[in-house]
């Protein structure tokens, strides 16, 4: 009797799901198990029309010495949506809509949304011609309070979007695209320190100078700005340790645009110091500006949604002091390339900026590394990894030189943007304090199943000053820990068996914080209901197949089900996978 080992993998976020988008590197197989169709060659096809690049390339070249950000791609204007574009697909528990845009010769391929509003439930998946990058999901979880959206770069010359609506689904789904953006700048091609466009003097933030600037780097994100420019900037600590999502970049980069449909993207780095270009990003849309000065460029936003302790994301501690660092680092996106780290050795100089006001920004000449166009805004960090100033720029900068020959970056000086507009929101208690460190986003740690035993569930990276307590449901029974960093329950009888939570609330110097829900499953778990085999197509007897398995516990995870393929294991392409019954063996 043949049996097939299906390994199953659940993973759980907490109640208030975050709009992070993940983007990563894959291969075809992942795709075919996220996305619903098994065919794409009969769905309706979008071919943009050509326009000049040489021009395009021309313009940014008498633009190097300007104060605008770094463009890479051209944006169509369109008009796709639901009604009048994609192609509608009749699957099992629902349907699908579909549609494939092709602009030929693109690097890559991003799209912003005059409308999107997804149901709850429903899922929108973005991929490659060539499956090897997928973008998604994006879900209920992604809608604005302006519906508009932007989806970021997806490499390559074609894209399929993919929207799947269960039957379930009650609300009507709106997806308008309003521009297609072709990138004529690769961003994506591999070189020898990294996979993007920089100069080959950068240092990826992978490599062993970068390895004690990791948690500083988790802070850094590339900025897209209009769809068809980037820059850079990061997440910045308050003196409430609130988790407020502060971000710091510069003021020329907001100049003429609206930050209400800018995306940020976070983590995104070269895995090694060898360039490798198997990345994963996670993009979060939307934004409000709360103050900014041009005096020392400074811009100062609120992201919409607050980054999950999932994604790695920190807030950057800051230094006020007016005392020129000993050593400086910055860490940014050059050129919109990956996440690279450029140090200073040497005392940072005192310089106005352009003829204005005297001491109001800081000059670091770099011995490692360097600032291109798309750093600007980056964080320049001490000696004590706090932010003391963002880039604005080398008002020097010589378009006949490469960047790698004029390694000098002019900061606008945080201790200067203090009394310009930063104190009110970075010192909302007025404190008074001259610095903060950088500090991890918290979450609760521990099982996902809990029994009659007794469970211990953890507080990881509580910032210093605060004080945590506790709450549960209903279903389970306070053991020990309130209070302190471990908490134990168990459930109220052997009987028991539903959903729970328990949740962690901070008390720091800023006021309560609380955590999302650990959501948990109580009391014996429920063996699965129903299975979906991938791939899709016949297959071969004896060979391993994966499945998606549907199940009364929806919080089980890392559990190993063998099952019996009953009298259908002789003759596997025989089976309508989509309606067979199997027996469980055992669970492990």
């Amino acid at each position: 009797m043949k049996k097939y080992i299906i390994s199953l993998i659940v993973i759980i976020i907490g109640a208030n799901l975050s709009a992070q988008v993940l983007t990563q590197k894959v291969n075809s197989r992942t795709i075919n198990e996220s996305v619903k169709l098994a065919e794409k060659s009969d769905i309706d096809v979008v071919t943009m029309p050509t326009f000049d690049v040489s021009k395009l390339l021309a313009e940014d070249e008498l633009n190097k010495a300007s104060d605008l950000p770094f463009r890479f791609g051209y944006a169509f204007e369109v008009d796709f949506n639901m009604q009048n574009s994609g192609t509608w697909s009749e699957i099992e528990n629902g349907r699908v809509w579909s549609l494939k845009i092709v602009s030929k010769g693109a690097y890559s391929i991003n799209l912003a949304y005059d409308k999107l509003y997804l149901p709850e439930n429903s899922q929108l998946y973005i991929y490659n011609e060539e499956k090897t990058v997928l973008q998604g999901p994006i879900t209920s979880k992604n809608n604005t309070k302006d519906g508009t959206f932007s989806s970021d770069l997806i490499e390559g010359s074609a894209i399929i979007l993919e929207y799947f609506e269960p039957d379930n689904v009650k609300e009507k789904a709106e997806i308008s695209i309003s521009k297609v953006v072709h990138a004529y700048r690769n961003l994506f091609s591999n070189s020898t320190k990294g996979f993007g466009s920089s100069g080959d003097c950068n240092i990826d933030i992978n490599c062993p100078e970068g390895s004690v600037w990791q948690n500083e780097s988790n802070a850094v994100a590339m900025i897209l700005i209009g769809d068809t420019r980037w820059c850079s900037g990061c997440m910045v600590n308050n003196t409430a340790q609130d988790f407020t999502p502060y971000f710091l970049t510069a003021n020329h980069c907001i100049q003429g645009q609206n930050v209400t449909n800018w995306s940020f993207r976070f983590q995104y780095k070269s895995p090694t110091c060898s360039g490798s270009d198997n990345y994963s990003y996670y993009s979060y849309y939307g934004a409000d500006l709360e103050a900014n000065s041009s005096v020392t460029d400074f811009a100062l936003l609120e992201l919409d949604n607050r980054p999950t302790a999932n994604t790695g994301i920190t807030y950057a501690g800051w230094s006020r002091s007016a005392t020129a660092t000993n050593s400086a680092v910055g860490i940014h996106h050059p050129s919109g390339d990956v996440m690279k780290i450029s140090i200073d050795h040497q005392q940072a100089t005192s310089v106005s900026w352009d003829g204005g006001q005297a001491n109001t920004h800081w000059r670091v000449r770099y011995d490692d590394g360097v600032v291109e166009h798309g750093s600007s805004g980056s964080p320049l960090f001490d000696q004590n990894h706090r932010i003391v100033g963002q880039l604005h720029g080398n008002q020097n900068y010589n378009p006949n030189l490469s960047y790698c020959q004029q390694p000098i970056g002019e900061y606008g000086r945080f201790d200067v943007s203090w009394t310009h507009g930063l104190s009110v929101f970075l010192d909302p208690n007025n404190t008074g304090a001259m610095t903060t460190n950088t500090i991890k986003i918290p979450y609760v740690s521990g099982t996902s199943t809990v029994c009659t035993t007794s469970s211990t569930f953890n507080i990881q990276n509580r910032p210093p000053g605060s004080t945590v307590s506790w709450t549960k449901s209903s279903n389970l029974t306070y053991v020990s820990g309130q209070g302190i960093d471990n908490y134990t329950v168990k459930a109220v009888n052997s009987s028991t068996s539903g959903q729970g939570w328990v949740q962690a609330t901070l008390n720091g110097p800023g006021g309560v914080v609380e955590l999302p829900p650990k959501e948990v499953w109580v009391g014996n778990p429920y063996a699965p209901t129903s299975i979906m085999f991938m791939p899709y197509n016949p297959y071969v007897g004896g060979q391993s197949v994966d499945a998606f398995v549907s199940s009364n516990n929806p919080y089980q995870a890392n559990v190993t089900y063998q099952w019996d393929g009953g009298p259908h294991s002789l003759n596997p392409e025989s089976i309508n996978w989509s309606s067979v019954s199997f027996k469980t063996l055992n669970t492990q």
